[in-house]
């Protein structure tokens, strides 16, 4: 077939001439050089191309390739999609450093929550909190993407991960320390220790890959990487802006140099001072060497400094061929030689220069670099993704090369073989670690440290198969999409979480001892756990797909069966399941189009032509209404659980001056016409808006909230507290809430204590346990405990307790009405009986007398009563058999 362009290097430079490509207008609009670079024209005429591309694809590996290309470049639109401005231009500053706490050469400050009582409780993490079981998956996830990892003693290690921060261990692993969760959502692209003295580490935030990670500058740490502070060089973070590695000179560690943000900048006092350089398109690998700077882009270019960073000239550019070419150094010179890989999709090739040579070029006469050995087959390097060189310093006969998969040669190049397998190692009969490599180092003859999609690992090449020890240990950085969980549970035994290019990971007390297991996924994105039946779950994959499993993923990380089978070309690439709060046989499903189900999810069709949105990523669902968001529109409409029907079909309205669709909406259980939404993007003034006429206006409630991105929000539900209502936001930084006690109520407030600084995609409220759950972008699962007592003064003012109001029989058999006994002195109360997802089910008043709840068609499982006496809720817990 036809060479695939890469992914993050595709744009159609002229929408109107031919729709000609040129890829290197597409890599300045990923590195934000182009300022009127158009996120949705990218968006679309980048997805014809790779479908184009794919139609062409033959052979198992052309077919694999073009599958991560598409999902490389779906990853990068869904991460920006909720920054980009109504035009489709992406803003410069995403970020104030004011929300940070950070100033230059301060300390990273702890993390900062205000005096309220929605902040007055800990976040907990609740895992997984070690590599889930493989469940029979040889290709089995990993905790997360680890980019950079740095030996410090025998037994202590050091790494950074995209999102997540830094990390340290000083058991081999076992145990791993996040040392930056104030900075948590900021990337760590390098990581490099003083030689003269170890204690001493410098790390550059940001990413050198894909770009969803922000850079504020240079970080250091001089207690051996127990905390952390920044230097002089405190940069404004940037969207869609990459970093470099750092570079650090052997014999005076003090000067250093990176690339961050296109500029090149130097230091040559360990950063108490810096200097800014010259601007170097893609800057991407960096090599310091007691004689030069060597800095590569993703252009295949080589630049050259002798002046310590002052001044840089072009020395070499590798010209083979079409495509991006992405050069990855060795990390130190060998004997006289430096030796870098020119990764390019099934031909890479190793090259070396001498010392005297690079010294020697000029711009005008350019090195001319020496090919050693054979070209990699098979050789997939994802753009600039994942493209590592690692020789060993005392035989320069063995080599590797990492891309999605391991070569390793013994014979100086002259030939190869795949030895670290990522998708064939069951009949290859090699190693399998994880695909997709970003660091590698050797640490003696037979052992490498390497870090990857799935964490870190140690892998012997003396042994045959390689031998391979992962040390990830409890390093918590997993990126969910989407989360659910089982709303009866009182101690979280039963999870699912759709997770970035690590699967699908499952709880559930039937299954492995109520251990998680892997889940075949791929980029698992939607997920959903049926409320009356836990054993039935759904997971999604990219562009829609979705399965079903009835058994809770009992036999294998397979035991399930695809309902909704994907769509490149109109789903979106992240949708969601949504499983009707009242009745779990009715199922929705973002794709194409909206696909609901009235099995249970054993099948679903469109809906009808009047609720077509479009790509709809997404839904949510309240009693009998269901909103729905698309490219094309947002509606909202009633559902019929019994004839299994829309009707009552509105367009939601945009509020006054906004041009976009909604990225979020919550239907309201306080009322059946409320709804609040937030719209993306990063205008100040326009985040989260309330309507009380189901969308046809609305009210601007942002009021004080930061100037950060919203990813979704949720209410809890009205009389489950002593609030009227609360509502949150999952932001790039976190959660916020706002108590809407009374209309007059204009303050968010962080919500809770020690959940790190990092991107929050997805948020839920587990009723019978009042804990919520926020799944987030880098760091995992967390819970906290939403049972609040007091009213938004900090008072609790209630004159009676719950325990005043008798109940039975409790618990009760399924049909059996329940009797309510009210305190002495109260003589009439309303009820609500909600179900465990918020679902209201009965509604109604209560004397002395008149003082039974009929629970006719109320199906076993755990309830709420909400109770009100003179404005103020109560809850009892209600159990039908």
């Amino acid at each position: 077939m036809k060479k695939v362009f890469t992914l993050f290097f595709l744009i159609l430079c002229s929408f109107i001439a031919n729709n000609a490509i040129a890829q290197r207008e597409y890599q300045s609009a990923k590195f934000n050089t182009v300022k009127e670079t158009n996120f949705f024209a990218i968006s679309e005429n980048v997805k014809k191309v790779l479908l184009e591309e794919k139609s062409k694809a033959v052979t198992p590996f052309e077919k694999k390739s073009i599958e991560k290309e598409i999902k490389q470049f779906g990853r990068w639109q869904y991460y920006w999609k909720n920054f980009v401005n109504p035009d489709g231009s992406l803003p410069t500053h995403c970020i104030d450093l004011d929300l940070l706490h950070l100033k230059p050469n301060s300390p990273i400050p702890s993390l900062q929550s205000e005096s309220s009582v929605l902040n007055a409780k800990n976040w907990t993490q609740i895992g997984p909190t070690v590599r889930v079981d493989a469940h029979g998956y040889t290709a089995y996830p990993g905790m997360g993407r680890v980019n950079v990892v740095r030996k410090l003693g025998t037994t202590t290690y050091i790494a950074g991960a995209p999102e997540g921060g830094i990390w340290k261990t000083t058991d081999n692993g076992a145990n791993w320390v996040a040392k930056t969760d104030a900075i948590a959502l900021l990337g760590i692209s390098d990581i490099r220790v003083n030689p003269n003295d170890p204690m001493k580490m410098y790390a550059v935030t940001g990413d050198r890959h894909k770009n969803s990670s922000l850079s504020i500058g240079i970080i250091k740490s001089l207690d051996g990487g127990e905390t952390w502070s920044t230097t002089s060089l405190v940069l404004t973070p940037e969207l869609n802006k990459a970093t470099s590695n750092l570079g650090i000179k052997p014999n005076n560690p003090d000067y250093m140099i990176a690339v961050m943000q296109q500029n090149v900048y130097y230091t040559t006092d360990a950063w108490s001072t810096y200097t800014k350089g010259t601007s170097i398109d893609g800057g991407l690998d960096v090599l310091y060497t007691n004689d030069f700077i060597l800095i590569s882009d993703s252009y295949g270019n080589i630049f050259r400094s002798t002046d310590n960073g002052a001044n840089f000239v072009q020395i070499y550019s590798n010209n083979e061929g079409s495509g991006d070419i992405a050069l990855r150094f060795n990390p130190t010179v060998i004997g006289d030689d430096v030796y870098f890989l020119a990764g390019k999709k099934n031909g890479p090739i190793l090259y070396k220069a001498s010392i005297t040579q690079i010294n020697a070029a000029t711009e005008a006469n350019k090195l001319v670099a020496t090919k050693v050995g054979a070209t990699i087959p098979d050789f997939n390097p994802q753009g600039v993704f994942c493209v590592v060189l690692a020789i060993n310093p005392t035989d320069i006969n063995k080599i590797l090369a990492f891309g999605v998969d391991g070569y390793y040669s013994t014979n100086g190049a002259a030939t190869w073989a795949k030895k670290l397998d990522a998708y064939n190692s069951t009949t290859s009969g090699e190693t399998y670690v994880h695909p997709d490599y970003h660091f590698a180092e050797f640490m003696d003859n037979n052992t490498v440290l390497v870090g990857h999609d799935g964490g870190v690992s140690l892998v012997n090449i003396n042994a045959q198969p390689f031998g391979h020890t992962d040390i990830t240990g409890n390093m918590i950085i997993g990126q969910i999409y989407h989360a659910a969980i089982y709303n009866s549970d009182l101690n979280n035994e039963n999870l699912l979480l759709g997770m970035q290019d690590n699967d699908g990971y499952s709880k559930s007390p039937t299954t492995k001892s109520g251990n998680w297991v892997a889940v075949s996924a791929g980029d698992g994105t939607a997920a959903g756990i049926n409320h009356r039946d836990p054993l039935i779950r759904f997971m999604g994959g990219v562009h829609g797909a979705l399965h079903r499993t009835k058994t809770a993923y009992l036999a294998s990380y397979t035991d399930q069966t695809e309902v909704i089978a994907p769509n490149e070309s109109t789903a979106p690439f992240i949708c969601e399941v949504i499983i009707h709060d009242q009745n779990p046989n009715h199922v929705f499903a973002g794709h194409g189009e909206l696909k609901y189900s009235k099995d249970a999810g054993l099948t679903f069709q469109d809906v009808g032509q009047e609720l077509k949105v479009g790509p709809t990523d997404e839904v949510d669902q309240y009693a009998d209404r269901i909103a729905v968001i698309g490219k094309n529109g947002q509606k909202l409409a009633k559902y019929d659980t019994v004839a299994g029907t829309f009707s009552n079909v509105t367009d939601i309205v945009k509020p006054t001056d906004v041009t976009v669709n909604f990225n979020s909406v919550c239907l309201a259980s306080s009322n059946n016409k409320i709804i609040y939404a937030s719209i993306p993007g990063l205008d100040a003034a326009n985040k989260v808006f309330k309507s009380i006429d189901n969308g046809l206006t609305w009210t601007n409630i942002t009021f004080d909230l930061p100037n950060v991105v919203v990813n979704k929000v949720l209410n809890q539900v009205t009389g489950t507290a002593t609030f009227e209502e609360i509502i949150y936001v999952a932001t790039n930084v976190g959660v916020f809430g706002l108590i809407r006690e009374t209309e007059n109520s204009k303050k968010w407030i962080k919500i809770g204590k020690l959940l790190p600084n990092v991107m929050v995609n997805d948020l839920d409220i587990n009723y019978a346990a009042l804990k919520m759950y926020a799944a987030t972008y880098g760091r995992g699962l967390w819970e906290l405990d939403v049972n609040y007592s007091v009213n938004s003064t900090g008072i609790n003012d209630n004159k009676i307790s719950e325990d005043q109001f008798q109940l039975y029989p409790n618990p009760s058999s399924e049909n059996q009405s329940i009797q309510i006994g009210l305190p002495k002195d109260v003589y009439e109360a309303k009820y609500n009986l909600y179900n465990y997802v918020g679902g209201n089910l009965k509604s109604g008043n209560l004397t002395k007398s008149e003082n039974i709840v009929s629970m006719d068609g109320i199906v076993p499982g755990l309830y709420l009563l909400s109770l009100e006496v003179n404005n103020i809720k109560y809850c009892k817990k209600v159990v039908v058999q």
